[in-house]
């Protein structure tokens, strides 16, 4: 194979974007881990009822667990196609 592959191209620009990501994502906790209480409590929105707050962060736990079930979804559907268009190529080998 070349390095004109795109198979080859693809893996490497996932591999940079997952390096880059990462980089940015420990910045990120760096700097959460070394915020002060202050800090947090200014991220914290500023609602006067405690219920409403709840029901806001029981909503984003949903939301954020309907968006992880569909990025598993997603990848597993990602996997199985790749399967199938490696059976697909082994069956017109065989034809």
């Amino acid at each position: 194979m070349n390095g004109d592959n795109p198979e080859r191209r693809l893996r490497a620009a996932s591999t940079s974007a997952r390096k880059k990501t990462d980089t940015l994502h420990e910045s990120e906790l760096a700097a959460l881990k070394s915020a002060s209480s202050a800090d947090l409590a200014a991220l914290r929105p500023k609602i006067s009822d405690a219920a409403a707050l709840d029901e806001l962060f029981a909503a984003v736990e949903v939301a954020t667990k309907n968006n992880e079930d569909l990025a598993q979804l997603k990848s597993r559907l990602e996997t199985l196609g790749e399967n199938v268009v490696k059976i697909a190529k082994e069956v017109a080998m065989l034809i």
